[in-house]
């Protein structure tokens, strides 16, 4: 009942995470990232209230709400002249993709607004077996629109190789666990320089995660990694910020140790 009435008024929140362009030395896009606060028991987690959607049938007017949310704030920055316009990335499940009308009211609302493609970019998100038939299909019919597809947290749980094999991703996030790590020894480092060949070698672009020094952002570079995502680029930000630009300059700070 509580989330049918944040839905109602509105005031279920978006925030804006900034990702990063490492070889245009500039935040090129967003994720969108819903939070939740109770007066009574302070921030709801997004997997439980997600999770709380699905068993409810309310997960379509969710994902109907952040998609509104999120082409309000790119039709915003396209009529106050910002060009290019930002991509901005909404997570999906594969359940809330396949969910009946789910397809058709993303690529609506995207024709409606007549926004460029690749502005909005969809995560997809899995804690269980992909139906791969589907997926693809909503995939398939979404990307002839310029939506490109994501898949997130590659390379925990059920986001696996199989996923990569069977469908098709623009991007590949891996993630934040191994760019924390990657300094810790060699074995570790390995790995991430395999994870990134492996994304380049299906024509994949890399987006990773969990970036919050230097030295990561500067080896990523080294590697030919194309986006960073973490504390080092920015924190969730509101809408203001990102309409005002802010949100898009959390590195000027740095600068000097990027150059």
């Amino acid at each position: 009942a509580r989330l049918r009435d944040v839905l109602a008024t509105k005031t279920l929140e978006v925030r804006y995470q900034p990702i990063y362009d490492i070889a245009e030395g500039a935040v090129r896009g967003y994720e969108a990232l819903v939070r939740w606060q109770l007066p009574d028991r302070g921030a709801v987690s997004p997997a439980e209230f997600i999770k709380l959607a699905e068993e409810t049938s309310l997960i379509v007017p969710v994902g109907e709400y952040v998609l509104d949310r999120v082409i309000e704030v790119l039709v915003a920055l396209r009529d106050a002249g910002v060009s290019p316009l930002p991509s901005i990335a909404v997570n999906l499940s594969a359940r809330q993709l396949v969910e009946p009308g789910m397809a058709r009211q993303i690529v609506q609302r995207i024709d409606q607004a007549k926004l460029p493609a690749g502005t909005l970019k969809l995560e997809v998100t899995e804690s269980r077996m992909l139906d791969y038939a589907p997926v693809a299909a909503v995939m398939q019919h979404c990307r002839a629109h310029g939506i490109p597809f994501a898949l997130d947290d590659f390379g925990t749980g059920y986001s696996n190789l199989t996923h990569l094999h069977k469908l098709d991703f623009e991007f590949v996030k891996v993630d934040q666990a191994f760019a924390r790590h990657m300094f810790d020894s060699e074995r570790a480092m390995a790995i991430v320089q395999a994870i990134v060949a492996m994304a380049h070698g299906i024509g994949a672009h890399v987006v990773m995660e969990g970036v919050e020094t230097v030295e990561q952002l500067e080896r990523l570079r080294q590697m030919g990694v194309r986006y960073a995502q973490g504390y080092l680029i920015g924190q969730a930000a509101p809408t203001a910020a990102v309409l005002s630009g802010e949100a898009a300059r959390g590195l000027q700070a740095k600068e000097s140790a990027l150059a």
